[in-house]
């Protein structure tokens, strides 16, 4: 019997998972999911790693736009937010402060993207997303999908 890279192997079996998601989706959940966990850090602290928050160190004089692309690293000993804890209604709430630049609410597949962007800031770091957390999320998307459509009637 052979010897086995189990390290080679292992990363091997990272780079397929990632090939799950083209290029171009996983900039654009990246951007999503930074611009979340850029919010939590301002508005639910107590979300984060310990980890993650100690190498953030002060962030009263940094800005969304500033905190969102640094810091995420992408590696599955240190992630950024506490997912075991993490509810729907804390990504549910940063959903309902997004806006456009002109300030409407975004339509309703810009929200359904930064959800994409939620599943893929867990893969990213390695974890599952409850499944009690999915079921919320889809049932607030139904809520968003049929308050977007009364609105538009």
């Amino acid at each position: 019997m052979t010897n086995v890279n189990w390290s080679q192997l292992e990363k091997k079996v990272a780079e397929i998972k990632r090939n799950t998601v083209s290029a171009r989706s996983r900039a654009v959940y990246q951007n999503s999911y930074g611009r979340f966990v850029a919010w939590v850090v301002l508005h639910k602290p107590q979300l984060l790693t310990p980890a993650f928050a100690q190498r953030l160190g002060d962030v009263s004089d940094l800005s969304i736009k500033q905190l969102r692309k640094t810091h995420l690293n992408l590696d599955e000993a240190n992630p950024p937010l506490q997912f075991d804890v993490l509810q729907s209604d804390v990504f549910e709430a940063w959903l309902l402060t997004l806006e456009k630049r002109d300030g409407s609410t975004l339509c309703f597949s810009a929200l359904n993207t930064h959800r994409a962007g939620l599943f893929n800031l867990y893969r990213d770091y390695g974890c599952e997303m409850s499944a009690a957390m999915e079921k919320d999320l889809r049932q607030y998307f139904k809520g968003i999908k049929w308050e977007m459509a009364t609105a538009a009637a």
